[in-house]
């Protein structure tokens, strides 16, 4: 069973966190479970602890909270 991070205030286990970046960066729930090498439904439960452990609704809160706490940057759009 996974813990949490050491030094995360919002109860994040290492895991959760690493899900929550990549869907910050706009990858699909079974996106991120290719590129983490686990189920499209154990992506989607690591999605759902995050949304009930931060107390929010939806991916468009998750990527805003990824974006506060530094987790992911802004780009200033495509590479010319």
């Amino acid at each position: 069973m996974a813990t949490a991070a050491s030094g995360r205030r919002d109860g994040l286990t290492s895991r959760e966190v690493e899900v929550l970046e990549l869907l910050a960066e706009g990858l699909t729930h079974r996106q991120i479970a290719r590129r983490l090498g686990i189920t499209d439904k154990t992506a989607r439960n690591h999605m759902a602890n995050v949304y009930e452990k931060l107390e929010i609704h939806g991916r468009a809160q998750a990527v805003l909270y990824a974006i506060r706490e530094g987790l992911v940057e802004l780009s200033q759009g495509p590479a010319a």
